[in-house]
């Protein structure tokens, strides 16, 4: 049980304890404490980890390892407490003695007690290794041999019957408006995935054109918010509201809700929210998973989907699949063997999916099948010895047991997040640093904790790896995990609601639907408390006198929550590393804070209103991150950043003009990484600070900005000189430059960045544009605001021509008159370029007419432009989608009539009367859209031509009133119109669109009792349509 792993703690102790001996040297005061509290530390250590690898662990050893655990923390407190008084010593001959000193209280030794009841403990424990552990086991499963099936999307097996049959039910006749179906299963059975599949049939979602996901758990504050998001894009703050905001949603919409992993614990939820999905349109449906057939029965009476185990043989294929073994043949005994050996596994799994996965998981194929057969031998006989009556406990429990101590402490520590909670990657290792867990130091850690979250994705007890747009990972734990994961932790992690929790509680998370006094008093009495979250916890005040209680805080996090002041009390945190305060109302940190000596992390993104740091800041010698991005009210930095000798993350520096300010060339003095973004470079003074920064030695740093503020008065000479001195390190990625106030840009940008992948130049007073086509690495470029720019030159291509750039987007330029074109240019030129540019944005270039010669070009968006660039399409031969926004045209000529454009959208055509002159429309075209065109009056010319077109879509064409050309096409599928107030009716003739699947009419007169089902006069013209959607 993670509870008794203690042996990582002891490792740390054991490292200190060999740092302060280093740092004291050869004196004599403290050496004999030091070699007694090394020598008593180590021998625990060695008998802690005997203990930690047994399976089945007895209640004294249990409660061994909990006292050891209890004596290290305390030992540790006292080395934090040692090291404070240490930094204040600059004698060598002191510093020896401090230790002999500092454990010595009056008459006391707390330490010499510390030690003697560790001397005690290592008599008693004699812990022989079980006579069936398998240490060959281990150490093949942790050795990193075999190949891992993460990353791979994994086909599903088994259940597409299944899938047809809950869509059968899905859309079968109802009497009710919004029908019920439930997935009834135990878990790990598949309810979840098998939803998914549902979920995702593309046949399906022709019938359901609004479609939401909804994971429930973890009490009704938690599934307000996800119901909130899923339907509503935004958060309510009470239940009432949330119903409210969910009605004016589903209102008389053909909807598929999914309601994932309902429990009985959340049937008051459903039954207020019923009434709320009873607005929609008929044939609507809300899909429940659950494990309860008590939850199943109570909410309908559609018809309960039972969903049984897999069959053996798609176990079989399953675990084949996960585990990478080679299908080709083998010899005749080893296939033998193989099938043998894998039916007894699968005979574990119970037809449990989940565990067919994680068994898999467990076992990846090395390249020796005579290996791999050994090893799922032993995991066979060692899945024999749990007598769990759930077919998935004894897989979780054995993958579980078979981790590093430092794994199962790490993996123990998620059950302080919900249920259903999405972990971001970065901010778990951190915590993980911030705790202790994890043994190294500086570039070393976050390899050592990459390993560490891969190997626990790779085991399966993380899943639904997903990106944000920065690219920052995120991840849960599947239900049935994070049942386990309570298991091996409920002693010291756990989330705390209402209810009482574990007395060794060390790491937990609260979790709360209004003020949380009662459970702040109880956490009060928790003196050796660790790690405090406050998560989803709607509060604007902390008591001030709370952390004079809880001094032992490694970990504080208030993100997201209403504060607007941190209490003074947080400088009683003596030991805290990580503090968390992001997506808050801070105005200032209290000075305090120079008390936090242990810092690592302090976390203050997104707090708007935050004016200013401590100038004490960079007294915080142990910070590794700090981070103010977005933070824009913060108009600098302290003086003295340079001193943060440790720090490796500072995403953003802002320089101020005060005197106090942190200036640029501090920058010299740390080793950054990630992401670097420097603000407001017109403070900067003199050329010497710019060329102190050394940004080219910063290889470390993957993403810079350099940016000028609006208010600064700085000449373009000096903005040129500046930029010239702050050139990049050559391994950069991505590279923003904003409000540069010089008249040419930098030499460095002609050369060496050849790993450049992304560039966005913004607000620049250049005249030109560099030869940024010759960076062989680009794929994304962005121009906005460069108003002096006239002319785009043949030195834009460089001599590479943009060999890889896939994107390029161009914003308000509006002097831009000319973008000249290699191709039937005179000149040596030959070069082919933008072989691989594949979208195309132009907005607000009003003077420029001719785009250049694109070849492979697929996507351009014009906007808010000149309408001669329509004639560039002949230069784009691959072009497929085009969208024309903002345009004064009237109509379309014959701009594509011999072209394959596939997708053709406008928007915001105010003029636009009238689609296509003559039939001249591009008979290619297979998706059709208008949007916002207010003058917009007729679609019945010109569509003839349109053979190919299978969706068309119209929407707020306020003066839109005959559509009869319609009629005309006979290929469409998919037809959508939608707030179009003078439409009054529709054509007869849409009876004889046969191949028409889908119609969608919604805040149209011409839908308003005129095409009620059966009833409406119009009826008969779309009552052969298969999936209508009338409001």
């Amino acid at each position: 049980m993670a509870y008794s792993i203690v042996s990582p703690l002891l490792q740390s102790l054991l490292n200190r304890l060999d740092s302060i001996c280093l740092s004291i040297g050869g004196g004599r005061g403290g050496d004999e404490i030091l070699t007694r509290s090394r020598s008593v530390v180590a021998a625990v250590k060695d008998l802690a980890t005997v203990a930690e690898q047994r399976f089945e662990m007895a209640e004294e050893i249990k409660l061994w390892l909990t006292e050891v655990k209890r004596l290290a923390y305390r030992l540790s407190y006292m080395l934090d407490d040692y090291e404070q008084q240490i930094r204040k010593v600059r004698n060598q001959k002191l510093m020896s003695c401090c230790f002999g000193f500092f454990t010595k209280t009056g008459d006391r030794r707390p330490i010499a007690n510390v030690l003697q009841k560790l001397v005690t403990l290592a008599g008693e424990g004699n812990w022989p290794l079980e006579s069936n552990w398998r240490p060959d086991l281990y150490f093949r499963l942790n050795s990193g041999s075999g190949t891992s099936s993460l990353g791979l999307e994994l086909e599903i097996v088994g259940r597409d019957t299944d899938r047809d049959k809950v869509i059968s039910l899905l859309l079968s006749e109802a009497k009710e408006i919004c029908r019920v179906v439930s997935i009834v299963g135990v878990g790990g059975v598949g309810k979840t995935t098998l939803a998914r599949l549902v979920y995702n049939d593309e046949a399906l979602g022709r019938n359901f054109r609004f479609k939401y996901w909804i994971s429930l758990g973890n009490g009704l504050r938690f599934n307000v918010e996800r119901i909130g998001e899923a339907i509503c894009s935004k958060k309510f703050p009470s239940l009432g509201d949330l119903m409210d905001g969910v009605r004016r949603e589903l209102l008389r919409k053909r909807f598929l809700v999914v309601l994932d992993n309902l429990c009985i614990e959340e049937m008051d939820l459903w039954f207020m929210l019923k009434n709320s999905f009873n607005v929609g349109s008929p044939g609507s449906t809300v899909l429940i998973t659950t494990r309860s057939v008590e939850v199943a029965d109570s909410l309908g009476s559609m018809p309960l989907y039972y969903l049984q185990p897999l069959h053996d043989a798609d176990c079989l294929d399953m675990l084949w699949k996960v585990a990478l073994l080679p299908r080709e043949e083998k010899e005749e005994k080893q296939n033998i063997e193989l099938l043998q050996i894998s039916k007894i596994l699968v005979a574990h799994c119970g037809g449990l999916p989940l565990a067919v996965k994680v068994l898999g998981a467990l076992l990846p194929y090395n390249g020796e099948m005579g290996d791999w057969l050994s090893a799922a031998t032993l995991a066979s006989l060692e899945l024999q010895k749990y007598s769990y009556t759930s077919n998935i406990l004894p897989v979780l429990r054995l993958s579980y047991d078979l981790l590093p101590s430092n794994l199962k402490q790490c993996f123990a520590y998620c059950s302080i997040f919900p249920r259903e909670y999405w972990i971001s990657k970065e901010k778990l290792l951190q915590l993980w640093k911030s705790e202790g867990f994890l043994q190294t130091s500086g570039s070393f850690f976050e390899d050592i904790a990459e390993d560490c979250f891969m190997k626990l994705l790779q085991r399966l007890f993380f899943e639904d790896i997903v990106r944000d747009e920065s690219g920052n990972m995120f991840c849960r734990m599947h239900d049935v995990v994070y049942d386990f994961v309570f298991t091996v932790s409920l002693a010291t992690c756990s989330v705390v609601g209402p209810e009482i929790v574990a007395k060794e509680l060390h790491h937990c998370s609260l979790v709360f639907e209004s003020e949380p006094s009662t459970q702040l008093r109880y956490l009060c009495n928790k003196e050796d408390l660790q790690t405090l979250l406050f998560i989803s916890s709607k509060f604007d005040s902390i008591p001030d006198t709370i952390f004079s209680r809880l001094s032992h805080l490694h970990v504080l996090d208030f993100s997201q929550s209403g504060i607007s002041e941190l209490p003074v009390s947080l400088g009683a945190l003596k030991h805290l590393r990580y503090l968390d305060a992001s997506r808050t109302y801070i105005r200032k940190i209290p000075e305090t804070i120079i008390n936090l000596k242990y810092l690592q992390t302090l976390e203050l993104s997104e707090c708007y209103n935050l004016e200013e740091l401590p100038k004490t800041v960079p007294q915080l010698t142990s910070l590794v991150n700090l981070c103010v991005s977005s933070c824009c009210s913060l108009t600098y930095l302290p003086s003295g950043i340079e001193k943060l000798r440790l720090l490796e993350k500072l995403p953003t520096f802002v320089l101020g003009k005060q005197s106090d300010s942190a200036k640029l060339n501090e920058l010299s003095e740390l080793d950054l990484k990630e992401r670097l973004e420097i603000k407001n470079l017109e403070n900067v003074t003199k050329e010497a600070e710019a060329q102190g920064a050394e940004l080219f030695k910063k290889v470390g740093i993957h993403s810079l900005e350099l940016s000028w503020g609006h208010g600064g008065v700085m000449s373009a000479q000096m903005s040129a000189k500046i930029l010239e001195y702050l050139y990049p390190p050559l391994n950069l990625r991505d590279f923003c430059l904003k409000g540069y106030k010089g008249s040419k840009f930098p030499s460095w940008m002609n050369w060496g960045l050849r790993n450049l992948s992304s560039i966005s130049l913004i607000s620049c007073s250049c005249q030109t544009v560099p030869p940024l086509g010759q960076l062989p690495s680009l794929k994304f470029l962005y121009l906005k605001g460069m108003s002096e720019v006239q002319l785009i030159g043949l030195e834009f291509y460089g001599d590479g021509g943009f060999p890889c750039l896939e994107q390029l987007e161009i914003y308000d330029m509006p002097n831009l008159e000319e973008w000249m074109s290699i191709e039937g240019s005179s000149g040596p030129l030959s070069l082919e370029v933008f072989p691989c540019l594949d979208k195309l944005v132009v907005k607000g270039c009003h003077r420029l007419t001719v785009l250049p010669v694109i070849p492979n070009l697929r996507s351009l968006a014009l906007c808010d432009s000149n309408e001669m660039l329509l004639h560039s399409v002949v230069h784009l031969p691959s072009l497929s989608s085009l969208v024309v926004e903002k345009f004064k045209l009237k109509f379309l000529t014959s701009y594509f009539k011999n072209f394959s454009i596939e997708k053709l959208t406008f928007y915001d055509c105010d003029n636009l009367d009238h689609l296509f002159e003559n039939n001249q429309a591009p008979s290619s075209l297979k998706h059709l859209s208008i949007l916002y065109c207010d003058r917009l009056m007729s679609l019945s010319l010109g569509l003839r031509s349109l053979t190919s077109l299978q969706r068309f879509d119209v929407m707020e064409c306020e003066q839109l009133r005959d559509i009869s050309g319609l009629v005309s096409l006979g290929s469409v599928e998919e037809l959508s119109i939608v707030s179009c107030p003078m439409l009054q009716s529709l054509p007869s003739g849409i009876r004889y669109l046969t191949n028409l699947q889908r119609l969608v009419i919604k805040r149209c007169p011409a839908s308003q009792g005129r095409l009620e089902k059966k009833n409406g006069w119009e009826w008969s013209k779309i009552a052969h349509i298969p999936y209508l959607e009338i409001e």
